[in-house]
């Protein structure tokens, strides 16, 4: 689809918005919310190869920081991919400490049988960032 015809579509589907303005207003879906979805129903990608790229880089540089959900904001808020590192890179010691804290707790589910074979928490922490793809330590 060419951006003339996508331009056409968005704003017949401002205008079927505007039709029903106390529905979507009972609804709490916003113009831009109604827009989205009605080209998503429609099955048109209305995103230039860039921006596909761009929310593609932004979903994999969140996941692989263990936090998924959040790609949809940064894209959202039209973040580039190099703020989005840099934002990611921030939130590392916080995103750090909840990978830790979930290993953690997995060390003491079964503390006395990890004792046991001598493997400290420590020890399994490091070994469970291993195995997941974490590169950074324990804090």
């Amino acid at each position: 689809m060419n951006s003339t015809d996508a331009q056409a579509n968005e704003l017949k589907y401002r205008e079927e918005y505007r039709q029903q303005p106390k529905l979507h207003a009972v609804l709490g879906v916003s113009e831009d919310q109604y827009v989205e979805q009605r080209f998503v129903e429609d099955g048109i990608e209305r995103h230039s190869p860039d921006e596909i790229e761009r929310r593609q880089q932004i979903t994999a540089l969140c996941e692989d920081v263990g936090l998924p959900a959040q790609a949809r904001l940064f894209i959202d808020n039209r973040f580039s991919v190099t703020e989005t590192r840099a934002a990611l890179d921030s939130l590392a010691p916080q995103i750090n400490g909840l990978i830790d804290d979930r290993y953690r707790a997995e060390y003491r589910q079964h503390a006395t049988v990890h004792q046991r074979m001598g493997i400290t928490e420590q020890e399994f922490i490091r070994q469970r960032r291993a195995e997941d793809g974490h590169l950074a330590g324990p804090r």
